[in-house]
């Protein structure tokens, strides 16, 4: 039987559970969190979806976790999550890692966890999950080999700190590009408190630009009027307009005469989408997720770009999660 280890089992966490128990074949899962309280917010959150959890272990010590793991699903704050990669790694052997964003909230984190997975043979993706979503794989699909123009991101309360990660990955993945400069004169002054504690959010815009010249705008709008998230994208095959909120798209593309198509389509929700993650790793032994040494430019250029930012004489270090 396979095993499968959740640990942090705060908001994000208890919904990678809740997907576990959507899972067709049965797996032994161990849960870790330090708060007794939060196992058993998660485990209610289970028995919503599954009302046998006799598979599932919640515990508050970390040495119960299995000599011997399939996957492992690092949900901790940016600041623990190399600690707990390394104290996992010394006493299991692991699979696969799945790791939250962002993943680390220091630069001199990446280089000797990327060494550490290639020495103990782990493959490793960051939860980038637009990527994994049937309609941006579609659009990615539509416009393959066709330079993207301009990419932008508009909407209030975006939250660059926590998601801009998402938009740049998102990019890269249409574009088929990397990611080599970001502007961060536009954004607001100062920074606002997270609602995770002692983390920081920022507001206002970035811009960007891939290794080819494609533009890139991340416009987290200061209002108070609620604005839905909305990504335009233009490229040479045509422009492609994207409301998640709305779960619409409308497409005006060369290759359909410039016809306006429009199309509904589903986000499926982390709850929905870590069963499907878990069932390709085991099966295929790959998924659809970010793979770890892709992603760390992109969390490198974030945190020096915030740094910058705030003034910081020591640009590797910022406290986002």
């Amino acid at each position: 039987m396979k095993t499968i280890c959740i640990i942090g089992a705060g908001q994000i966490g208890s919904r990678h559970l809740q997907a576990l128990a959507l899972l067709k074949f049965k797996v032994k899962i161990f849960v870790f969190d330090v708060s007794n309280d939060t196992l058993q917010i998660a485990k209610q959150r289970y028995l919503e979806i599954n009302q046998d959890d006799g598979m599932v272990e919640y515990t508050t010590d970390f040495s119960l976790m299995p000599k011997q793991v399939d996957i492992a699903i690092i949900a901790t704050d940016a600041n623990s999550r190399y600690e707990v990669i390394n104290r996992l790694l010394e006493s299991s052997k692991v699979k696969y890692i799945i790791l939250e964003k962002m993943v680390f909230n220091d630069i001199n984190c990446f280089e000797p966890t990327l060494q550490l997975f290639k020495k103990m043979k782990v493959s490793a993706y960051v939860n980038c999950t637009r990527r994994a979503q049937a309609i941006y794989q579609e659009i990615a699909k539509l416009l393959k080999g066709k330079k993207i123009l301009f990419f932008e991101v508009h909407g209030n309360s975006i939250n660059l700190g926590c998601n801009a990660i998402h938009y740049l990955d998102l990019f890269e993945f249409i574009s088929e590009q990397k990611i080599v400069d970001l502007n961060i004169q536009f954004l607001n002054q100062g920074f606002s408190q997270s609602k995770r504690k002692g983390y920081l959010e920022f507001s206002g815009a970035i811009l960007g630009c891939s290794n080819n010249g494609s533009q890139l705008l991340i416009n987290d709008i200061d209002s108070q009027e609620e604005r839905d998230a909305e990504i335009k994208i233009i490229s040479e095959a045509g422009t492609i307009f994207v409301n998640e909120t709305k779960k619409t798209a409308e497409l005006l593309l060369k290759d359909n005469k410039w016809a306006k198509r429009e199309v509904t389509f589903e986000i499926k929700f982390q709850s929905q989408l870590t069963d499907i993650v878990v069932e390709h790793l085991l099966s295929e032994g790959s998924c659809e997720l970010t793979p770890f040494e892709d992603s760390i430019n992109n969390h490198k250029i974030l945190i020096e770009a915030f740094a910058e930012h705030l003034g910081q004489a020591d640009k590797s270090k910022c406290l986002i999660t």
